[in-house]
């Protein structure tokens, strides 16, 4: 009962809400709770956190469970029970997002709150329901805008040799699917494969800043490299090159000097490649920044941790936010 009574005198919040009687909409309380992170709905008390209470029968613990069911997909709950109160516990949801007939609703702060369509766009994006590579870019016309000469050094590059026509060949690799007589491309196929990438997403390029001392303040040299990912990734290896420093060492009764740059290129090069694989590209604020300092270099690109994936668990756990382009990548 004490926990009872510093909830009514705390009232709703993010994780309790109060319904005085039984209704439909709970079903959006439901979904709510579900598509964040969880919650408590105290059946038999009012907003003002007055208790009402609620007759508790068989049949009124039928009708909530049949609200959980009836939601998409079904709301996993409990119910507890204290003096006239139902208490509704909604875990949060593994299979979100969740629905009921009245839409989309996740809670904000003491509500529940519908969301709107680039929010629900937005919320699927986040839970990685819709994956960026895998959609077809409606604007691309093949062959209009593709590149065969970028496509046949994809080819050669994986060391994939094969007779069929070119279309069969990009259907095979599935970056492209004929639907209603067009040849429709992924977006995953785009930032490869296009003639000019950047006319269909122009935060796809990659920006290099040469800074003078260990600050912002001074800038020395500034490239922008708008072609194809894997183009770009290669520009900006020439790019860093010129100002990572050598040193030389003679060994091992050689006649010839060996160059060791002070930073290894081989791991720049898969710190720029995971960059541009893993970056989030429905952020289309900003573009990949590569910033060289006297101390160090930031390689800066657009997106959080891909969700399922925790801090403490870096070189652990391995998730890609483009797991389709990731594999086209690895060939």
């Amino acid at each position: 009962m004490e926990e009872m009574e510093l909830i009514l005198d705390e009232g709703e919040g993010y994780l309790i809400e109060f319904k005085e009687s039984m209704s439909d909409s709970l079903a959006k309380e439901m979904v709510a709770f579900a598509n964040s992170s969880g919650g408590r709905i105290f059946l038999g008390v009012s907003d003002n956190g007055m208790v009402k209470g609620v007759n508790i029968t068989n049949r009124l613990r039928s009708q909530v469970q049949d609200i959980a069911r009836k939601c998409d997909p079904p709301v996993s709950i409990t119910l507890d029970e204290l003096a006239n109160v139902l208490i509704i516990v909604v875990r949060e949801g593994i299979d979100k997002p969740y629905t009921c007939k009245d839409g989309f609703f996740i809670r904000t702060g003491p509500s529940s709150q519908k969301m709107r369509r680039d929010e629900i766009i937005d919320y699927f994006n986040h839970e990685g329901k819709i994956r960026f590579d895998e959609q077809f870019c409606m604007d691309f016309k093949y062959p209009d805008d593709f590149s065969e000469e970028r496509f046949q050094g994809y080819l050669q590059q994986c060391k994939i040799t094969s007779n069929l026509p070119l279309e069969q060949i990009l259907t095979n690799l599935g970056v492209a699917q004929r639907q209603a007589g067009r040849l429709l491309m992924k977006n995953a196929g785009v930032l490869l494969f296009a003639r000019e990438p950047t006319r269909f997403y122009f935060h796809a390029a990659i920006t290099c800043v040469r800074f003078r001392g260990t600050t912002k303040t001074h800038i020395i040299d500034r490239k922008d490299f708008n072609e194809d990912i894997i183009t770009n990734v290669d520009n900006a290896m020439k790019w860093l090159k010129t100002y990572i420093p050598l040193r030389y060492e003679i060994s091992g009764g050689k006649l010839q000097r060996d160059e060791i740059p002070e930073l290894p290129y081989d791991a720049l090069r898969e710190a720029l490649l995971n960059s541009v694989i893993h970056r989030d590209y429905f952020e289309k604020g900003a573009v990949t920044m590569v910033e060289f300092y006297d101390n160090r270099i930031h390689i800066l690109n657009p997106g959080g941790l891909v969700k399922g994936i925790l801090p403490e668990e870096f070189g652990l756990t391995s998730i890609s936010r483009n797991p389709f382009l990731q594999g086209l990548f690895l060939g």
